[in-house]
């Protein structure tokens, strides 16, 4: 103990407290780094090419009605979603990888893009789909509401997280709706 001088930052310590300094440094470098490799590896090479165009600011598509459509899609929040083992053509099956971003493709407005990939979530969320069928929200779609919610005004795909790990409960997605409910 006699040799380490950790508070006394005189001439005869100052050598050693870099050192320590700057393996503390490495250290959380490292540990970063780490955890940034361990979250993009998880993901597909085919992911990972998708995601170095639409995990871009400013990345959009105007629609046919004049809608502005995000098409960001963050790499980290992904990595963290439920759908981080799913092929991004496994729900965007109608795209060809070959001309996508090249071809204009037209979409009339977000309500109608939504509507047609809430198609995709029914392909793998057979049961869950069974429940919305026999909703409200679902009624409120046959009845022609353009104002219903469908999966994706709810659940970002890109994004979404086990309700287990959503706390506190005003996180979940029905808040954003039935906040006087939840505040009951």
């Amino acid at each position: 103990m006699k040799n380490f001088r950790l508070i006394n930052i005189g001439r005869a310590s100052t050598p050693m407290f870099g050192w320590l300094l700057a393996g503390m440094l490495g250290l959380v470098l490292g540990l970063t780094g780490l955890q940034a490799a361990a979250e993009e590896a998880e993901l597909g090479k085919a992911e990972k090419d998708c995601l170095s165009c639409h995990d871009k600011e400013g990345v959009k598509k105007v629609l046919q009605n004049g809608e502005v459509l995000s098409m960001r899609i963050s790499t980290k929040d992904y990595a963290q979603s439920m759908h981080n083992e799913t092929a991004c053509e496994d729900c965007h099956s109608d795209l060809d990888a070959k001309t996508h971003g090249k071809v204009k493709s037209d979409i009339p407005s977000k309500r109608d893009f939504t509507v047609a990939q809430g198609n995709a979530c029914r392909d793998c969320h057979k049961k869950k789909y069974v429940q919305y069928d026999d909703s409200v929200h679902a009624l409120m779609v046959k009845e022609g509401s353009k104002k219903a919610p469908l999966c994706s005004d709810c659940h970002n795909p890109h994004t979404v997280r086990s309700f287990k790990e959503t706390q506190p409960i005003e996180a979940t997605p029905c808040v954003k709706c039935h906040e006087p409910i939840f505040k009951a």
